[in-house]
């Protein structure tokens, strides 16, 4: 088991405000590539991620388990099979 290091809340913000673009960067290049999605269409797409998002704070639902109840997509499954192979490659 690995021990985790614990970062202050400040830069933990930070680097949540630096990967926030990267993150919506890799799904606009994702649906423009796969599904040939253009410009207009693209920025209806991230102007929906913002609804999504004000709705999951207003109702105090987490946007994951959102995501889970209507597309059966486990987003946390995924990130924590990914860091389970990314830790055995360190090793």
């Amino acid at each position: 088991m690995s021990k985790r290091t614990m970062i202050p809340l400040a830069l933990f913000q930070r680097k949540v405000i630096e990967l926030t673009p990267t993150i919506y960067a890799s799904f606009v290049l994702a649906l423009h590539r796969r599904c040939g999605m253009e410009y207009d269409d693209l920025v209806e797409i991230l102007s929906e991620t913002q609804n999504i998002w004000h709705e999951s704070v207003d109702n105090n639902v987490d946007v994951t388990q959102m995501c889970y109840d209507e597309t059966d997509i486990d987003i946390m499954s995924s990130v924590t099979a990914r860091e389970a192979q990314l830790e055995g490659d360190r090793i």
